[in-house]
């Protein structure tokens, strides 16, 4: 195992997944401090004329993603699925879910709860992703762990660089809150898309490895092995 690289990857992740998580909770946070639970409304229930009950759920329905969880969830894809962050309707296997998160539920412990095991699952999977490469190559681009990393740095730095130009443009334009920063949903976060399709390589590269190793462990099996020869043989 690299820890080396491990640690590495992982510090550079929670570096960029900590500011995230705040950024994004900062807007519920706020409003928690006054109600230790919100109150939800149940999802309508609408009964046609024919008797039948109709009941309509969120779970599953298009969501407006900002641009600070997109950057979590192109980087991290595998923490937010353990984790449950920001999940509309969790599952109760997922850390959110079995802190009591649902949709009809949501609290400032619940939150606190979720976003610190988001952090940790994020440290954990990035120790294990980059201490143990899937494939050894000098090139960055052709690991996907490397690549992940390359990715959600690029999109950190435009949405710094799109920021740094929008402060510019209020101070010398005089706005009257030029610190106001605006909620990141139009910031540029594109080379994230490519990192959410660089998990799926790196899945794919995980079974594959696995298919090999269990392809080589039947070999050794004398058994198998006897029969794999006569087969030839015959």
């Amino acid at each position: 195992m690299n820890w080396r690289r491990g640690l590495l990857l992982a510090a550079i992740h929670l570096a960029v997944a900590i500011p995230c998580v705040v950024w994004e909770e900062s807007h519920i946070w706020q409003w928690l401090r006054e109600r230790e639970s919100i109150p939800v409304t149940p999802p309508p229930v609408v009964q046609p004329s024919d008797g039948n009950t109709v009941y309509f759920s969120p779970c599953g329905g298009w969501e407006n993603f900002s641009t600070a969880r997109t950057l979590i969830l192109g980087a991290d894809m595998p923490a937010i699925a353990i984790s449950g962050w920001r999940m509309t309707c969790p599952g109760r296997w997922q850390i959110a879910g079995m802190a009591g998160e649902t949709w009809f539920h949501h609290s400032r412990s619940v939150e606190e709860k979720a976003s610190l095991g988001l952090c940790v699952c994020v440290a954990v999977t990035w120790l294990l992703v980059g201490g143990f490469p899937l494939r050894r190559h000098p090139r960055w681009y052709e690991e996907p762990g490397g690549f992940i990393t390359y990715c959600t740095l690029c999109s950190v730095a435009l949405v710094a660089l799109s920021g740094l130009i929008w402060l510019l443009v209020q101070l010398c334009t005089q706005a009257p809150h030029p610190w106001a920063f605006p909620e990141m949903r139009e910031a540029p976060a594109f080379p994230s898309l490519f990192a959410m399709l660089a998990w799926y390589w790196w899945f794919f590269l995980l079974v594959w490895r696995q298919l090999q190793s269990a392809w080589r462990l039947t070999r050794r099996v004398p058994l198998f092995r006897t029969a794999t020869s006569e087969a030839t043989r015959s």
